[in-house]
């Protein structure tokens, strides 16, 4: 039954088909599969048969999960809530801790912001003390993030919690936009999804040419949370969420004993009747973890506690939930159990290859092809369930990533000492190999397995059995993806770079005593550096510069020195791409003023037009007859700086701004303006790029609105119109002294 008659958007007619029609095959496999047995080995028949039946039973929970998804509609929150912002910091670095309070005081709903403290730093304690923020360490390093919630709880005195991790940036409209759903006095918490700022470790998954970018949030946060929240199940996430004081009181404040303070203190508060709502709208940002081996090895502790919970809460025949709660929270649970399917999966062609002895008495071709025909379709169904965020190939190599983590909490479950097992950020790096052992083994077996299975079929040739083969494809599989694994977290493990650069175009000036101002294209930014395109003179390394960075609220000024010249080569010819500098901040204010517009949006995925989602089959099947084509609501593109001048205003003050670089069909381009502009405005532009200044008049038509931390920005579409220029105001630079241009 819905909750509170929640709208929700249900799954399409095609995917419910392909449900059904999976359903009675995969009775028919599970029926069929005991019939080919190999009774000489029993034992390993069967707990391959139970790999498949638990397999099988997480798809179905994911089924039931998707099946609808809940669709919230914000409202408008009452005046004179007193809130609570809770801010809480671990291991991070004090730079990263700063920007996030920088946020935390920018959400406009009157709050007080809470820096809790959890390594006693006394750094911290003097930034709280900097930024006016109220500060708490904690008592006892024994303590975990429940304990130390509990005891801001008992220091603060707020109606309402908002809770975050000291690497998540919330939105200035975090509280406006969440504190509505508190008219309703049973919801005790909302939870918001964990977007990221910054995309350098997901290169590897973002392909160029169509703005894919995915990572192992991306079907939680979109599919399975909005499939929870429909069964008033949504689960409190640590962080990004915002919490009713009174509920937490009933319950004795956020749940301790485990591992997974926030799983278990979602299954307190709906065991005691309360409502949860969660809110899709991305309000918090966060950094991804340097390395992906910190990101696995974080979730083993939360994979701990989640199984302690599951024995300490009688989940399944414990009182007070709905069996739809109960459902939901097994599709949670049950997930943490399946390293042991996917250890057996992975190590089971080596020990097939070991002891001689397959888990089927014979594989006849028929069989074979209905094996096949069973996991396809269950792929297939996995990705038309998860609604174009489920990605089965990405999925297959996380699972490859995570597996030994799901072990380590299956065993740690049952330990009454297990030793912490997160990697900080400064260690991830240097001990990405200790992780990366377990593939490294199921990579040499499979390997191993293949050679011999190859050998064996190669001197058998058409006499090979199929048996042979299916080891052989079954190896040959396990061994790609323990590679792409292993491939992955080592080239991150490279990255040494201190601070993640954020790819945010932005108009900038600079100049160095021995040149004038330069317009150009600042990218690769973060706080600590940056790169710069534009038609400067090739400065020495160390060279000083000045300059200004153009944002929505106005110019950041700034000083920085050259570190390097970045060369591409083309052709035959190789010439300087960009500058890379890094920043040698005089005045610390404008540091923050960068650090604000930078972290805490997604701005810089906007930009970019990178998206998470992609078509199924079934919707590609549709639109080869439909001729609806999968296009991007613009075309992705690189930007260049522009300094245009509206000739409706005559004389007045020129404004930058950023334009495409790639042309539409009709020769149009996007274009990103700090200010409104009126529809079918006349402008002047100057383009600045690398090589030229590019002189251009033309049209906008209005776009999009797209929020930034500090002010909005304003995308257009620039329709070029042929003109006659006499004009000379726009140059590519500027003499030393000259008047500042606009934003």
């Amino acid at each position: 039954m819905a909750f509170l008659n929640t709208r929700y958007q249900a799954l399409q007619l095609r995917p419910r088909i392909l449900a059904f029609v999976f359903l009675a095959i995969a009775i028919s496999y599970l029926a069929w599969r005991p019939t080919i047995f190999n009774y000489d080995a029993l034992i390993l028949s069967s707990v391959l048969y139970l790999a498949e039946i638990f397999g099988c039973t997480i798809l179905l929970l994911h089924l039931f999960l998707s099946w609808r998804l809940a669709r919230r509609k914000r409202r408008r929150p009452a005046n004179g809530l007193t809130v609570d912002v809770f801010i809480a910091a671990h291991d991070q670095p004090i730079s990263i801790v700063r920007r996030t309070l920088l946020a935390a005081q920018n959400v406009h709903y009157t709050h007080q912001v809470w820096l809790l403290d959890h390594g006693n730093r006394g750094a911290l304690k003097q930034l709280a003390a900097e930024l006016s923020c109220h500060y708490l360490s904690s008592n006892s390093q024994d303590w975990k993030k429940a304990d130390f919630l509990n005891h801001a709880l008992a220091s603060s005195h707020g109606d309402f919690l908002a809770v975050f991790e000291a690497d998540h940036a919330p939105k200035h409209d975090f509280l406006s936009h969440t504190l509505g759903y508190f008219k309703d006095d049973a919801v005790a918490f909302v939870q918001t999804p964990l977007d990221f700022y910054n995309l350098d470790p997901l290169k590897p998954h973002w392909k160029r040419e169509n703005r894919i970018v995915w990572t192992e949030h991306s079907l939680f946060y979109r599919v399975v949370q909005p499939g929870k929240d429909y069964h008033n199940a949504a689960l409190f996430c640590g962080s990004a969420a915002v919490l009713r004081r009174d509920a937490l009181n009933a319950i004795g404040g956020f749940a301790t004993g485990s591992g997974a303070c926030d799983l278990h203190t979602s299954l307190k508060l709906h065991k005691q009747g309360f409502k949860s709502v969660y809110h899709p709208e991305p309000l918090a940002f966060s950094l991804t973890p340097a390395h992906l081996a910190q990101l696995i090895w974080r979730k083993t502790d939360w994979g701990r506690g989640a199984l302690q919970v599951w024995r300490s809460e009688g989940l399944l025949l414990g009182p007070r939930l709905t069996l739809a709660q109960r459902f939901n929270y097994l599709a949670t649970l049950i997930g943490v159990l399946d390293g042991w399917q996917k250890a057996l999966l992975y190590a089971l062609p080596a020990v097939i290859l070991a002891t001689g002895t397959m888990p089927v008495a014979h594989l006849a071709p028929e069989s074979a092809l209905f094996i096949a025909a069973y996991y396809l379709l269950g792929a297939w169904l996995y990705e038309e369930t998860s609604r174009g965020y489920g990605r089965p190939l990405l999925v297959l190599q996380w699972n490859m990533a995570r597996f030994a983590v799901s072990l380590a909490a299956i065993v740690g479950a049952f330990s009454k000492k297990v030793r912490p097992a997160s990697v900080k950020r400064s260690e991830a790096a240097a001990k990405y190999k200790v992780h990366l052992l377990p593939q490294l083994l199921i990579l040499i077996a499979n390997l191993t397995t293949c050679g011999v299975a190859a050998a064996i079929a190669l001197a058998l040739g058409k006499a090979a059995p199929n048996e042979i083969l299916a080891l052989l494809a079954w190896a040959g599989c396990n061994a790609l993806l323990a590679a792409t694994v292993i491939l992955f977290i080592g080239q991150r493990a490279r990255d040494n770079r201190d601070d993640t650069r954020l790819l945010m175009p932005l108009p900038a000036k600079v100049k160095a005593p021995e040149f004038d101002y330069v317009y150009g294209t600042i990218d690769e930014i973060s706080c600590a550096g940056f790169s710069f395109y534009g038609q400067l003179p090739q400065p020495e390394a160390g060279t000083r510069l000045e300059g200004e960075i153009y944002l929505p609220s106005g110019p950041v000024k700034f000083n920085a020195s050259v570190k390097s010249l970045i060369h591409r080569t083309r052709g035959d010819k190789t010439y300087v791409k960009a500058i890379g500098c890094s920043f040698n901040w005089a005045d610390p204010r404008e540091q923050d003023k960068l650090s604000l517009f930078l972290y805490g949006s997604s701005l810089q995925r906007r930009l970019h037009s990178l998206r998470e989602k992609i078509r199924t089959p079934l919707d590609g099947l549709t639109g080869i007859f439909t001729g609806d084509k999968d296009e991007l609501d613009y075309d992705p593109a690189r930007w260049a700086t522009i300094v245009y001048h509206v000739k409706a205003e005559g004389a007045g003050e020129a404004s930058t701004g950023l334009i495409s670089a790639a042309q539409g069909e009709d020769g149009s381009r996007r274009l990103l303006s700090y200010k409104p502009l009126d529809e079918n405005a006349k402008l002047e532009v100057r383009v600045v790029t690398r090589s030229r200044g590019l002189r251009i008049g033309g049209v906008v038509q209005f776009v999009e609105r797209i929020d930034s931390p500090m002010a909005p920005v304003y995308l257009y579409r620039f329709i070029p119109v042929k003109t006659a220029f006499t004009s000379t105001r726009f140059q590519v630079t500027q003499r030393v002294g000259a008047s500042t241009i606009g934003a």
